[in-house]
């Protein structure tokens, strides 16, 4: 384990620290605007795409079970109707949405996977030509940037629905 922490580029160790920063930010309850909404979902979709691209290349099926995993998070956080406890602040227009751990966890699960995915291929180089090896890591970075996405987009969509509807009660 020492050999392969002493072979880990030094940059890895910074984005490491930078998302235990970024993930510890989301557990507190925080007001945010619009275009703070998108940025970390947008980053967790990148670093997640990035992740099935540099391990599976523009391999279709890799993309499909990323694609799938995003899906699935979508249809949950839909029959759900999450994220709770969210407002909308017309005046202010910023949202408050509520901390979470799950967030955090979240952003270190894509971290350690895509750190764990580079070290088993550089051990065992013809891993990646395992399908269902692809299916499995594709499908994983899908469901946890899925989750980011998903809570951006239902926080915004519940917070104007839920506008929207008190409005035309007005």
């Amino acid at each position: 384990m020492l050999q392969i922490l002493q072979h880990t580029p030094i940059w890895v160790f910074g984005l490491f620290f930078g998302l235990v920063f970024l993930g510890y930010s989301q557990t507190k309850t925080r007001k945010i605007s619009t275009r703070r909404l998108a940025i970390l979902p947008i980053a967790m979709l990148c670093l997640s795409a990035s992740g099935v691209w540099s391990t599976f290349g523009a391999n279709t099926l890799g993309f499909i079970a990323w694609l799938i995993g995003i899906s699935i998070m979508l249809a949950i956080f839909a029959w759900l109707r999450y994220p709770k406890n969210i407002a909308y602040s017309s005046k202010e227009q910023l949202y408050t949405i509520p901390g979470s751990w799950v967030a955090f966890i979240l952003i270190m699960m894509i971290f350690f996977t895509k750190y764990s995915v580079a070290v088993l291929l550089i051990r065992n180089s013809t891993l990646h030509q395992s399908i269902f090896f692809m299916i499995g890591i594709c499908a994983l970075y899908g469901l946890s940037s899925g989750w980011f996405f998903a809570r951006a987009f239902f926080t915004y969509y519940f917070s104007k629905k839920e506008l929207i509807t008190t409005e035309s009660h007005n």
